[in-house]
């Protein structure tokens, strides 16, 4: 449980697709009084390799109070800014950076949200926790990587997707009901019992990351991805209470 007196800092990855789902966590977490703030990163978290692994920063929160995309107060110690930080990230395959080691190493590092933070990886992208065409599927589903383009898989979500705003019709563009992702949340941790069951890998209660890229770089190697976005499976990371 996070230290009161502190922020929780989400660093994500764009402001269209990942900011509205922090946003709705933001809402789910706002009656514990948990401020968040969130840092826009605008661009992979390959990026965050180089510098993290050389040792020229010693913290994420240094190294984006550095580059000024974290303001802060002069003088002001990293530590004591946050009591917890979580990155959200997408997969990126086709990324020119994209390797395996890197991105091993970067679930690897930032596996402890009140230390280095924690990372959260959605496979393909964040537009995974939209791509839900009905709520009894219990299957994952996949996604070819030969010729994919994400421009067209966002395309491909809006037209398949049962989520959608009742009043537009369209996908949510500032924020889900906290019902809503509840109930993404529950159909994601379903395609990740599935996941793992189908590697014959035990869920004892605890989402494991690792277990999930190590699967998704296996099914890299055959040119497809399994379907899930991490983050929906946040708060069964934080409190699985507030699910319910």
């Amino acid at each position: 449980m996070a230290n009161l007196n502190k922020k929780i800092l989400f660093v994500v990855e764009g402001q269209r697709g990942e900011k509205p789902i922090v946003k709705t966590i933001e809402s789910i977490l706002s009656d514990a009084a948990h401020p968040i703030e969130i840092v826009v990163f605008k661009t992979t978290i390959y990026e965050l390799y180089q510098p993290l692994k050389s040792g020229d920063y010693d913290s994420l929160v240094r190294y984006l109070m550095v580059t000024n995309k974290l303001k802060v107060e002069k003088y002001v110690k990293p530590e004591a800014l946050f009591s917890a930080i979580y990155l959200v990230f997408d997969f990126e395959p086709h990324y020119h950076k994209f390797s395996k080691e890197i991105i091993s190493w970067c679930q690897e590092f930032f596996n402890d949200e009140t230390n280095n933070g924690k990372l959260y990886i959605n496979y393909p992208m964040i537009e995974a926790i939209y791509d839900i065409d009905g709520w009894n599927d219990t299957q994952v589903k996949t996604q070819l990587l030969i010729n994919f383009r994400g421009s067209e898989y966002k395309r491909e979500v809006r037209q398949r997707t049962i989520i959608a705003n009742p009043m537009t019709g369209h996908m949510y563009s500032k924020k889900l009901p906290n019902d809503v992702y509840k109930k993404i949340a529950k159909m994601m941790k379903v395609r990740y019992d599935y996941l793992l069951s189908m590697h014959q890998l035990r869920t004892n209660g605890e989402i494991c990351h690792q277990d999930v890229l190590e699967i998704q770089l296996m099914a890299f190697e055959k040119k497809q991805v399994f379907i899930i976005a991490m983050i929906a499976l946040f708060l069964y990371d934080y409190n699985p209470d507030l699910i319910d």
